[in-house]
C-alpha cells in the first residue's frame, strides 16, 4: 500500500453518523461519514462512505439569556479499507 498525503487545509465534506451537542465532554468520540469521494492528486484515496473518526476538542455552551454556543470538532482518523489510518 502506497502512502499518500492529503494537504493540510483541505476542505472535507462529511455527514455527522453520530451526534454531538456543545453539551458532551471535551474528548467524546464521534463518527462521520464521507459524503464525496476524496481525491488527491487526482487519484481517489477514500471513497464517498468512508467512515471518518474525530473527538471533541472543546465545548461551550451558551449562558442562558445570551451568547453562542461553540463546538470545536477534530477528525482524528479513517478507515480505510481494514486499517485505521491517522488523519
Amino acid at each position: 500500500m502506497a502512502t499518500v498525503s492529503v494537504p493540510a487545509g483541505t476542505t472535507l465534506l462529511v455527514r455527522l453518523v453520530d451526534p454531538v451537542s456543545s453539551n458532551d465532554p471535551q474528548g467524546k468520540r464521534f463518527t462521520t461519514a464521507l459524503e464525496t469521494d476524496l481525491a488527491v492528486n487526482g487519484v481517489v484515496v477514500a471513497k464517498a462512505g468512508t467512515k471518518i473518526y474525530g473527538r471533541i476538542e472543546s465545548a461551550q455552551q451558551a449562558r442562558r439569556l445570551a451568547g453562542q454556543s461553540k463546538l470545536e470538532l477534530r477528525l482524528t482518523e479513517a478507515a480505510i479499507g481494514p486499517n485505521l489510518v491517522p488523519w
